[in-house]
């Protein structure tokens, strides 16, 4: 998700003259890393990046927007199986598509992007 931010914050995505307000979303115990995320876009002095929300709220974060880039990830524990992390991650997507519904433009552009890690095992010779 940082080196996306990066990207964007610099106009590699949208373009140079384009500009953005970049609508952070995320779980309240995450709030400290968003803050963080805002400061490192302030740092970057982009001239792209109008305004930066940071909200736990999707009804907030995706208010009229015209672009959503979805990236979640449950966090994987001990003992947990990939069948549970998938089931997660659904109720996390499906919350955002109803708040998307709801407030976003109807004419919104949505990316969804899913961290799952898949260990492939090559087979013994």
């Amino acid at each position: 998700a940082y080196s996306l931010i990066q990207s964007l914050s610099k106009g590699d995505i949208f373009g140079h003259e384009q500009m953005l307000q970049l609508n952070l979303v995320d779980i309240e115990k995450c709030r400290d890393a968003l803050e963080g995320i805002a400061l490192e876009i302030e740092d970057l002095a982009s001239h792209v990046v109008s305004n930066c929300v940071i909200t736990s709220s999707p009804l907030e974060g995706f208010k009229d927007i015209d672009v959503a880039v979805l990236i979640a990830s449950m966090p994987h524990l001990k003992g947990m199986e990939r069948s549970h992390l998938l089931k997660g991650n659904v109720e996390i997507f499906k919350a955002a598509g109803v708040a998307l519904e709801k407030v976003a433009k109807k004419t919104v552009k949505v990316n969804v992007r899913l961290r799952v890690t898949i260990r492939l095992r090559r087979p013994s010779r």
